[in-house]
């Protein structure tokens, strides 16, 4: 269940928090995202710091973008999937934005994502050429693994 949908009377904090965000931030989320502004309210408050959850909502926002795009998504938010895919992504930014990685997968493992999933793959893999020009940032081969796991999923649903 989405988070709109789970915690209706929420939402009028969520849409002032994107107004917030915009003025102190000058970033501009649709309001379709207040899911993701409850997410990282909640993670700013532990860690915080606003404008590291402004970095990982923005990079977050790109991949289900390019993610979107590849496979003409409509996506259901509501769905396991793709809150799947929206934690992943959520920490796969952490760690992109902290110079962190994922290293512990075994080649013949990915081999074997690559293989089965092919354009999760591929999607995987232009978002981690994304992330390198836009932030001058490497995705390690088991960060791919793991993020193609995820698309694959979300593309199954559709």
């Amino acid at each position: 269940m989405g988070y709109p949908a789970a915690l209706p009377e929420r939402v009028p904090a969520r849409e002032e928090a994107l107004t917030i965000i915009d003025k102190r931030l000058g970033v501009q989320l649709p309001k379709d995202e207040v899911g993701f502004i409850a997410m990282h309210l909640v993670s700013a408050q532990m860690s915080g710091n606003m404008e590291d959850v402004a970095g990982v909502t923005q990079l977050m926002r790109e991949m289900l973008q390019l993610i979107k795009f590849q496979f003409s998504l409509n996506y259901q938010e509501e769905s396991l999937s793709y809150q799947r895919l929206v934690t992943h992504l959520k920490f796969l930014s952490w760690r992109i934005l902290e110079h962190a990685s994922i290293n512990d997968s075994d080649e013949s493992l990915q081999q074997a994502v690559k293989q089965n999933y092919p354009q999760a793959w591929q999607c995987a893999e232009r978002i981690a050429i994304f992330i390198g020009l836009q932030y001058q940032r490497k995705i390690s081969p088991a960060e791919i693994m793991f993020l193609a796991i995820n698309i694959e999923r979300v593309r199954k649903e559709h």
